[in-house]
């Protein structure tokens, strides 16, 4: 299975669903809320996550976030999207504001293609990994003018 839809009941303001969490080298992992962000460059965890799972900072870099630059910590986590692939990423440390657990980037979001849409008032986001072809509204209209 390479690709995971999640219907929203209505048009969301985010998007949102759960993603399981690891220290690659533990067993087990746990559920978090995850907030897909096209506008974050690399995922982030809360300092919840890290706690939870016992997770070991490996570093620190210079991050840059809506709250301006920061030095935060990094750690290495196994992310397992809902359609059971399985990701080992670096991610840093951030603040949530109580909406999310984890914030998946860019360096996820561009492994694969992802497609958003809100037909008949419900907002549905779908991801596969890895990409199979190039989506182009524009050129679906002009090849199939009658379904438009």
């Amino acid at each position: 299975m390479a690709s995971f839809t999640t219907t929203s009941p209505g048009i969301a303001q985010s998007l949102r669903n759960e993603v399981g969490i690891k220290d690659p080298v533990a067993q087990g992992d746990k559920k978090f809320i995850a907030l897909w962000d096209t506008g974050a460059t690399n995922c982030v965890i809360t300092k919840s996550v890290a706690t939870q799972l016992g997770l070991v900072e490996v570093g620190r870099i210079q991050a840059h976030g809506v709250n301006g630059p920061a030095i935060v910590p990094v750690y290495v986590v196994e992310i397992i999207l809902p359609n059971g692939i399985r990701l080992v990423r670096q991610v840093t440390e951030g603040i949530s504001g109580g909406c999310w657990d984890v914030l998946i980037g860019m360096d996820v979001i561009t492994l694969g293609d992802f497609c958003v849409s809100n037909y008949n008032g419900v907002t549905v986001f779908s991801f596969r990994m890895p990409s199979k072809e190039r989506t182009d509204y524009v050129q679906l209209e002009l090849n199939n003018p009658a379904k438009t």
